[in-house]
């Protein structure tokens, strides 16, 4: 066998023989280990047996007890009994004590007056005995005597009726001692005991029984562990690591555990063993030691064996060496005949004097001669014109020992030109003659290469983009001036240097990696930061793609990183732009809202004495003027309503607030509003039709009942505005679509009728049909705008079916749901006026407009109220510490006296002022315009 064979065999054997060892010792570990369990859950059993058998032992003791009429009747006997029982067990028990089915301390021995009589109801084990009427055993706790015990409760039955619980203190450490302290394994392995909600009962260890382990051992996670486990298995083995705290070592140990529970009537004890695990593992160290040498000798007889076979292998080897020196000499010229011929470069042998020796085919090939046109003719027929004063040098300079390497320009057998590169040195020749070798290597595509790269370069120079070419390892080989103008470095500063200095150091997260595997794999396009030589950040936008070889793999990657600054620039200005019109947008909604409340102001007063003027008195022309006044008013107010209404939609801040709305009632108040309505714009000739047939005299739905009401008067009045004769029909209909029931209400006119291209534009804001009739009529385009939006927020759809000149008939769906209802008691404003009286009232009212105050004094002076007026909130303040008759304010002075009803008034007429309102205190709400029926409301409310 062969020396190189056997060395082969040599890892084989150790590999084997480790192995070997290994499993022999692993065996020997595991079988160690099982040994070592088997031993601690012996330990463990026993332990666990004479805990059960302890309260086994009391259970029946207890159980033989609580069945002894003196006992539970607790007379002289009964006591004497049980100071028997405790002296007779006082070396295992603290004290025996009696508690009622109340949870009641009724007697306690070692006798204490102090106890007696104490409720101990709340102690977690006196509820379980109460509820479960079955022996229960206690977590640590504190006793009314006052000492950490555990408890062991035996129920009292008398005639099958629980009469309470007799009970034995157990101290905390004694039974610990007594089971578990003499559990000893190995050198200082000890046993342990917690109970199932985690409390120590004994640890030789430490001295913290009856405390949480979990708060003793928070430092120690594999522990926790340990307890998590005993808590899902009842018993089982598991690895942990001690430090001083439990004693095991004075660092961190490597320590071995085994558990098992001992279970009760109500809850389990675990009796967990700790050992090092270097003292399960002590036995094995001589066993380990053994294979160690054995291995080890092993080792040794090999070493012998092969340094023996390897003298003996060097011994042939130098025999085997002479004789191949002895064929090499044979061979060498065959061999040299043969590279010198075959060889891909052109070689050719030179005399002293320049005359062609020796060619090879290469050499040929390349000229285009012939070996016989070439042999023995003078080594100038190659070379041109320009050259040939340098060759006689060249030959020379050879001759005398020199080595020369250059490029020259040969011609070819057709006078082409030809690039070679020469490596010349002189050498002795067979005859013993000094000569010449000349190696060629015809470099013309090279040089055209060269010339092409060149030209390329150039065309790079010349580009205004920044330009860059790196290899596969993301190191610059070159780049253009515009990279160098743009970036702030030259060549020598840049070259060699790796891509990543272009970028910024902070930027972990740079896809520089990405960059690359993009590239090579067909090229990437994507936006970038860079940073210059002097450490300004700008944006780029990079191309990159890979250069390819002739096999197709790529060897280089070019990028081109165009410095889009101004671009990004030009960006942020549009978004600036942007948000400059969000923000203008923004102002608008605050611009309307505004409005709202410089218009609700006057119309406050406008209307509310529009309305007393109508009640004043018979004069016809006041009369006539004030219904002119409160229509305008009114008028005035929708508009304002409708722009209020849009903002709240836009902006999100509508509200729906659901009630069990009466439709019958609500769409015979829209027919009586649009009746007036028709008589005011004169239109007699268009008969308003209110559809109920079939339907009951009350139908109820859950919904937004003002904003249905509002969505039927935007249509009506629609409807009225475009209909110059004929009639408008409105009602409605259950209907269920797709498994769903909703209430389908229609309204249905003979106007003018709209096209079908128009059908869906009509919704849109501010948006009205562009044709001569819709330049015939006003309004502001936003009504069925703001129906449509208040349809969906209630959850329905709405659509139209028309044709012109023939009519339109919209419909609308509300999802119907159930509720309950509450009835409200309807009065005409006038007859509330004269009917409501509330002397002896006092109302304070806070306001700054002459003409609001007006008004709410004449009306309240109708009704027999006392009116004090405030011009500010200071003055409102000061009368009200004044004058304790005052029984309602109209503003919010809550802290003066907090029992007095605050009523708010204010032109903000948004949901969130309602609600800033009532986090401040009010009592009340009402938003300007204030209508009278809200005001009675109010004043029946809190006065």
């Amino acid at each position: 066998m062969k020396l190189t064979k056997r060395f082969f065999i040599v890892p084989i054997v150790l590999a084997a023989l480790s192995y070997l060892f290994y499993s022999s010792y692993r065996d020997v570990k595991d079988r160690t280990l099982i040994e070592f369990n088997i031993e601690q859950f012996t330990l463990a059993k026993q332990a666990s047996r004479g805990i059960e058998s302890f309260f086994i032992y009391y259970q029946r003791e207890l159980q033989f007890l609580s069945k002894i009429k003196y006992v539970s009747e607790l007379n002289d006997q009964g006591r004497d009994l049980l100071a028997d029982f405790y002296k007779n067990n006082s070396d295992q028990i603290e004290a025996v004590t009696i508690v009622d089915s109340k949870g009641i301390l009724r007697y306690t021995y070692p006798f204490n007056k102090d106890v007696i009589g104490k409720d101990i109801s709340a102690q977690p084990h006196i509820k379980t005995v109460i509820e479960s009427q079955k022996p229960t055993i206690s977590e640590v706790f504190t006793s009314v005597q006052g000492f950490r015990t555990i408890a062991y409760h035996v129920p009292i039955f008398i005639d099958n009726e629980f009469r309470g619980s007799i009970a034995i203190l157990i101290p905390l450490e004694k039974l610990g001692r007594r089971f578990v302290e003499n559990i000893n394994t190995g050198e200082t392995g000890y046993g342990w005991m917690i109970s199932e909600q985690g409390i120590q009962l004994f640890n030789p260890k430490n001295n913290q029984n009856g405390k949480s382990a979990r708060e003793i051992f928070k430092n120690l996670p594999s522990i926790i562990n340990l307890i998590d486990l005993t808590l899902k298995k009842s018993e089982g083995t598991a690895i942990c690591f001690t430090d001083s705290v439990s004693a095991v070592d004075n660092e961190y140990s490597k320590t071995l555990a085994s558990f098992y529970r001992v279970p009760f009537a109500n809850t389990f004890w675990t009796i967990l063993i700790l050992t090092p695990e270097k003292e399960v593992y002590a036995k094995l160290t001589s066993f380990k030691n053994r294979l160690f040498i054995l291995f080890s000798l092993i080792i040794i007889v090999m070493i012998v064996v092969f340094y023996l076979s390897f003298k003996a292998s060097n011994i042939l080897k130098e025999e085997k060496k002479r004789k191949a020196i002895e064929r090499t000499l044979i061979e060498s010229e065959q061999r040299f005949r043969v590279m010198f011929e075959l060889s891909p470069t052109g070689i050719i042998l030179i005399g002293e004097n320049g005359t062609i020796i020796e060619v090879n085919s290469s050499f040929c090939e390349t000229l285009g001669y012939t070996r016989k046109e070439v042999i023995g003719q003078n080594i100038s027929l190659f070379a041109s014109p320009d050259i040939k004063g340098e060759i006689e040098t060249n030959i020379t300079e050879i001759l005398s020992g020199k080595t020369i390497i250059h490029e020259v320009k040969n011609i070819r057998k057709d006078r082409s030109i030809c690039h070679v590169a020469l490596y010349e040195t002189k050498i002795t020749l067979p005859d013993g003659t000094t000569g010449i070798l000349s190696v060629s290597n015809d470099i013309t595509e090279k040089k055209l290469s060269q010339e092409r790269m060149l030209t390329l370069s150039r065309a790079l120079e010349s580009i205004g983009e920044c330009v860059y070419i790196t290899d596969i390892k993301s190191k610059l080989i070159f780049v253009n001036n515009a990279f160098c103008k743009t970036y702030g470095y030259n060549d020598e500063e840049i070259i060699g240097r790796n891509i990543k200095i272009l970028s910024p150091i902070e930027t972990i997260d740079y896809p520089t990696e990405n960059i690359l595997s993009a590239t090579i794999e067909g090229g990437w396009t994507g936006e970038l930061i860079n940073i210059r030589k002097d450490g300004t950040k700008f944006p780029i936008e990079l191309s990159t793609s890979h250069i390819k070889n002739e096999n197709g793999d790529a060897i280089a990657l070019i990028g081109i990183a165009i410095d889009i600054t101004e671009r990004k620039k030009v960006e942020m200005e549009l978004i600036t732009a942007k948000e400059k019109a969000e923000e203008s947008d923004r102002l608008k909604s605050v611009f309307l809202t505004n409005m709202s409340h410089e218009l609700r102001t006057p119309l406050n007063a406008i209307i509310g004495f529009s309305g007393l003027m109508v009640d004043s008195g018979p004069d016809h022309n006041t009369i006539s003027y004030s219904q002119t006044i409160l229509k305008s008013g009114q008028h005035l107010l929708r508009l304002v309503e409708d722009i209020f209404d849009t903002t709240m939609i836009e902006t999100g801040q509508i509200k729906v607030n659901y009630e069990k709305t009466d439709i019958i009632a609500v769409l015979q108040e829209v027919r009586n509003i649009i009746h007036g309505e028709r008589l005011s714009e004169n239109k007699t000739g268009v008969e308003l039709i209110l559809n109920l047939e079939g339907s009951e005299t009350q139908k109820y739905l859950v919904t937004d009942s003002r904003k249905l009401k509002q969505i039927l008067m935007n249509l009506l009045r629609n409807a009225l505005k475009f209909t110059y004769q004929g009639s408008i029909e409105y009602g409605f209909a259950e209907i269920v679509d797709s498994g769903k029931s909703f209430i389908q209400f229609y309204v249905k006119d003979t106007g003018i009728g709209i096209d079908n291209r128009h059908h869906n534009t009509i919704f849109n804001m501010f948006r009205q049909i562009d044709d001569t009739h819709t330049r015939k009529f006003g309004g502001m385009g936003i009504g069925l705008s703001i129906a449509k939006k208040t349809v969906e927020l209630l959850g329905g759809r709405i659509w139209v079916v028309s044709e012109p000149s023939v009519g339109s008939e919209f419909f609308f769906t509300i999802p119907y749901l159930h509720g309950t209802i509450e009835k409200s008691n309807i009065s005409d404003e006038k007859e509330l006026i004269m009917e409501k009286k509330f002397e002896g009232k006092t109302v304070l009212i806070a306001e700054d407009e002459q003409s609001n105050f007006d008004f709410l004094k004449i009306l309240f002076t109708r009704m027999n109220i006392r009116v004090l007026w405030a011009k500010d909130g200071l003055e409102a303040v000061n009368i009200c510490k004044s004058d304790p008759t005052i029984n309602l304010v109209f503003m919010d002075i809550k802290n003066i006296r907090p029992e007095l009803p605050i009523i708010a008034q204010t032109a903000y007429a948004m949901t969130s002022d309602k609600l800033e309102a009532g986090k401040a205190g009010c009592d009340g709400y009402l938003s300007k315009p204030i209508k009278i029926r809200q005001i009675i409301e109010m004043l029946e409310e809190h006065l």
